[in-house]
């Protein structure tokens, strides 16, 4: 499921609501810029992270260390390869077939922390 979230304190609020109404217990965000914000957004609410809701976001940008709870990232170190991962990713979601990405895969690192 995709959704779109304001880059407000508000619109991160009035997002976490929406996902915990439909059940959802863990969020993967585009980037941890995002993910931050989902972050306010269970906060806000008294959402506990990660037992209510878990969090991951993708960049592995220093502040993900710095917030609370610290969050998880997917750092990807190849930008071509990261790329190519975005574009199977969509074609799946548009019902194409996945490509095999068993070569880009090789150059993703989740860093876990405190959010998942």
């Amino acid at each position: 499921m995709e959704r779109v979230v304001t880059m407000t304190p508000d619109g991160a609020r009035r997002a976490v609501e929406d996902l915990v109404a439909e059940g959802v217990d863990g969020v993967c965000c585009y980037n941890d810029e995002l993910a931050v914000a989902i972050l306010s957004g269970a906060r806000q609410l008294r959402v506990a992270v990660p037992s209510q809701l878990a969090v991951i976001g993708v960049d592995d940008d220093p502040v993900a260390a710095l917030v609370e709870p610290a969050l998880t990232s997917i750092r990807l170190d190849d930008p071509a390869k990261a790329a190519r991962i975005a574009e199977a990713i969509v074609a799946g979601i548009n019902g194409d077939d996945l490509a095999d990405l068993t070569e880009e895969t090789s150059t993703i690192t989740v860093i876990q922390r405190q959010s998942t």
